[in-house]
């Protein structure tokens, strides 16, 4: 294991002749971080493919310690997004389920797109069989102009590839929720009671259980959506269950709301209503879909306000097959250790199988959490999920 020691330092550009060394790290407040993703936002992702860039909110969130969704800066390559950890929120929800893919061992790999440019190897091969094929001047001249014709290519398919967006098909239906938990509504305000009643039947009473009309809202998170007004985002709601949080049904018989044509068009959706069952259309940037993430929460109407009785978010390709029984490595070299490489194919097999036969449906339970980020012990939701990749 090797260590090396990183040197901060501000930053001074992003053109050609600024050079940075390997240890060099840059640090950029949320205000010119999001300055420089819309003015070079081709020059931030080259230069976070060599280099450590890290980014931290603005001080005007010194108050409210709130956060920005972290997926606009992943998606530009930067390695280190810092967070307002005592403000469990809608980026501290991404942030975790982003990293819970990985075992929460602190690192998730970028994508090939932010490590790499766009047709680098294909290239860069030509380039090497050209100029090192037979040996004289005119060979060499010859190989310098195929490598710069070759360098020009490679950074227009870069450019390219940087710009280029994938549309999708998210379709899911809500099926149904499991022992939901109870709303308190604790106002000493409200009277229950006269004042010759006990003090125990005073106390007991000033923590009202209520009835339980639960409805489950469903959004879709990429780094494609406004940043300035995350409110524009289209809310997917259920019909409202009335008096049931013990194992509501939300899905019913009804077609889904929104349909896919069969040119790959979508057509106009509601937002609310249709049962559970909704196809949410979405674009993400090339190789992003990593950076795709759903977000489920179960509310209820209190006192004429929503309250949030659950939530999960969760990253999209957690959801596609075979995700959920991937073995960690040190797993892996302890079953061939212990039953030999010719069990450990068999089993490895065995376990394929099962997976993508029951996975390719997308039916699962997944968990809900508070709104300090802990998870309920009984509370879930059943839902079905499938991912539509649209031509073009």
């Amino acid at each position: 294991m090797q260590c090396y020691a990183t040197h901060s330092l501000s930053l001074a550009g992003l053109n050609k002749k600024e050079q940075y060394e390997a240890s060099h790290i840059v640090s950029l407040g949320e205000r010119r971080a999001n300055k420089i993703i819309k003015e070079s936002r081709k020059e931030l992702i080259s230069h976070c493919r060599t280099h450590l860039i890290r980014s931290y909110p603005a001080g005007t969130r010194f108050f409210t310690s709130s956060n920005y969704l972290p997926i606009f800066y992943w998606s530009v390559g930067i390695q280190l997004v810092s967070l307002n950890w005592q403000t469990y929120d809608l980026g501290m929800e991404i942030n975790m389920s982003f990293f819970n893919r990985n075992g929460r061992c602190g690192f998730v790999l970028k994508p090939d797109l932010l490590r790499f440019k766009k047709g680098n190897e294909k290239d860069s091969s030509i380039s090497t069989s050209a100029s090192s094929s037979g040996g004289g001047h005119s060979t060499g001249i010859l190989g310098g102009i195929i490598g710069s014709i070759s360098t020009i290519n490679q950074n227009e398919k870069d450019k390219e590839a940087i710009k280029k967006l994938e549309s999708y098909v998210l379709e899911i239906e809500i099926l149904s929720a499991q022992q939901l938990p109870r709303p308190r509504l604790h106002d000493p305000s409200t009277t229950l009671f006269t004042e010759s009643d006990s003090t125990e039947k005073q106390l007991s009473s000033s923590n009202i259980v209520l009835p339980i009309n639960p409805f489950v809202e469903v959004m879709v998170f990429t780094p494609t959506i406004p940043k300035d007004d995350i409110s524009t985002i289209n809310k997917y709601k259920t019909d409202t269950v009335l008096g049931n949080g013990f194992n509501p049904v939300f899905s019913h018989s009804t077609p889904p709301s929104t349909s896919t044509s069969s040119e790959g068009s979508i057509s106009n959706h509601n937002a609310t209503g249709g049962g559970g069952k909704f196809k949410i259309p979405f674009t993400t940037t090339l190789d992003g879909l990593d950076l795709a993430f759903l977000r489920v929460e179960v509310l209820a109407k209190v006192a004429g306000e929503e309250m949030s009785l659950g939530k999960y978010t969760v990253s999209l390709p957690v959801l596609m097959p075979g995700e959920r029984c991937a073995l960690h490595p040190c797993v892996r070299i302890l079953l061939v250790r212990l039953t030999g490489i010719v069990p450990f194919l068999l089993l490895s097999a065995v376990m394929l199988y099962i997976t993508h036969g029951f996975n390719l449906l997308g039916y699962r339970h997944i968990p809900l959490y508070d709104h300090l980020g802990q998870q309920y012990l009984f509370s879930s939701l059943f839902i079905y999920t499938r991912l539509h990749k649209l031509p073009g």
